[in-house]
């Protein structure tokens, strides 16, 4: 991930961590960062509110350019589907790279 990205776990992450140019005042930069962490909260609290998504397992959520990437495991293609719905409503969600696995109880 470039510059500007969020994860829901923390913004100092490797993969996600702003580079010298982000940190030194680069407004557009900034912007982005600042938009994509918030963006990356407002998913975390629909998938928290919504009845179709409350009770699932929790998935990783990263965003970058408004583009929401969602990683976990649920136990089926109604659950994975319903986690995607929630966040491609949301505004200003530009898409979403869907990589929950799904894996049955057993």
């Amino acid at each position: 991930m470039s510059a500007g990205c969020a994860t829901a776990g923390s913004l100092s992450s490797p993969s996600c961590a702003p580079t010298s140019s982000a940190l030194s005042g680069s407004s557009a930069t900034d912007v982005t960062l600042a938009n994509d962490a918030l963006l990356v909260q407002l998913v975390r609290g629909a998938l928290g509110e919504d009845v179709r998504t409350r009770d699932l397992p929790r998935p990783n959520i990263s965003s970058c350019g408004f583009v929401v990437t969602l990683h976990g495991r649920v136990g089926t293609p109604k659950e994975r589907y319903a986690i995607k719905e929630v966040v491609r409503r949301l505004p200003d969600v530009r898409g979403v790279v869907n990589r929950i696995k799904i894996v049955p109880p057993l």
